[in-house]
């Protein structure tokens, strides 16, 4: 090929054009955190289900009801160690909790009234410590190892009032260990649990009982009368037979019999009968408060009975028991000291009883329910009368 050769230039080397940059800074993000300052201290285990919540009577603000829980943090693992007593060789490690507002637990433990001990995880089991010289009640509510609190009951030699709700266990062997080391209870709540006469007849070791509340199908006229003449105290009684008909006249001939200083009484789902609740009106003159539910033996004529001898009466509470109007007309008729009358869900009484009763005993606070008017919820129990 002929002709002037021309030369294609090579193209610039790329560094040439685009000059080296520095390289790029390492993202922190990836970086690895520094380490951190490792603790020598080593605390305890720690036993959080001793104490689920406190009322205490002499702490400034009484309405402060601190909620104590392994999860809430360093303050109440503090607060809690401090109450465990842990040993001196331990305790010497131990920090010192931290100052609040309200003062430290300690100063409000001075005079607690209440524990509350509901399911919570654990890990061992110590004794009750300064916890224990202080407690005046404690309640076990829906616990599925309720005896495993079997040394806190009996560690509380001060203990008033126990309360035992809806827990899973063998409970007459543990009523007859407690009664054996804490005689002294004044105040006694059985509701949902396994416990038999044998139970009540431990608890009829009491001597100074006076407030006695049982909800349990197993008991028997037998456990009841134990109960009854052992604890002649009893202020309060409080029997729901849960319809076992398990319950009936001779076991509340034995309350009329032993128990002359009662005051208040709610039976539910017994066989009562005339017998028993007169003999009760006429041996028991400082009965105030009487509440009959779901008691398909009382009728009129108990009502009557009532109505006659209870002259101390002043609060009567009826519910799903087979009355007419004129076991109304005998409430009128009798009780001169009454001031509240609660009928509730018996079918028989009409309109007109209820309002002869208005008319008879304006002075009277009425709630009544009557034929045609809007079913109400069938509530067992004494309530707020």
């Amino acid at each position: 090929m002929s002709g002037p050769h021309f030369r294609v230039p090579r193209p610039q080397r790329q560094e040439a054009v685009f000059p080296r940059l520095p390289p790029l800074a390492q993202d922190r993000r990836t970086e690895p955190p520094p380490p951190l300052p490792q603790c020598q201290f080593r605390p305890p285990p720690i036993d959080p289900f001793l104490v689920r919540a406190i009322r205490c009577s002499h702490a400034a603000h009484p309405h402060v009801r601190p909620e104590i829980d392994e999860h809430r943090g360093r303050r109440a693992r503090d607060d809690i160690r401090e109450l465990l007593e842990p040993p001196a060789s331990e305790a010497a490690c131990l920090p010192q909790p931290h100052p609040s507002r309200h003062g430290s637990l300690r100063e409000k433990l001075q005079g607690p009234q209440e524990v509350l001990l509901q399911p919570m995880y654990f890990r061992s089991q110590r004794g009750p410590g300064v916890v224990g010289d202080s407690l005046r009640t404690i309640f076990l509510k829906e616990l599925y190892n309720g005896p495993s609190f079997y040394p806190l009951i009996i560690g509380s030699k001060n203990l008033r009032t126990l309360r035992l709700m809806k827990c899973s266990g063998d409970w007459d062997r543990m009523l007859q260990a407690i009664t054996e080391r804490v005689p002294g209870m004044v105040g006694i709540h059985l509701e949902r649990i396994q416990v038999s006469d044998l139970g009540l007849n431990a608890i009829s070791s009491c001597p100074s009982l006076e407030i006695f509340l049982m909800k349990t199908p197993y008991c028997t006229n037998l456990g009841l009368a134990s109960v009854a003449e052992h604890c002649r105290l009893l202020r309060k009684l409080s029997i729901d037979g849960c319809r076992a008909n398990s319950i009936g006249d001779q076991g509340l001939l034995s309350v009329a019999t032993y128990c002359h200083n009662l005051q208040e009484l709610v039976l539910v789902g017994v066989n009562a009968t005339s017998l028993s609740l007169g003999s009760i009106a006429s041996n028991c003159p400082n009965l105030e408060r009487l509440a009959l539910c779901g008691i398909k033996t009382v009728g009129d004529a108990e009502i009557a009975c009532i109505a006659a001898k209870c002259t101390a009466l002043k609060k009567l509470c009826i519910r799903s028991c087979p009355i007419t109007d004129q076991g109304v007309e005998a409430v009128a008729s009798g009780c001169p000291c009454l001031v509240k009358v609660k009928i509730k869900r018996c079918k028989s009484v009409t309109r007109r009883a209820v309002g002869w009763l208005r008319a008879r005993r304006e002075s009277l606070t009425l709630d009544l329910d009557t034929v045609g008017d809007q079913e109400l919820g069938y509530l067992t129990g004494g309530g707020d009368w």
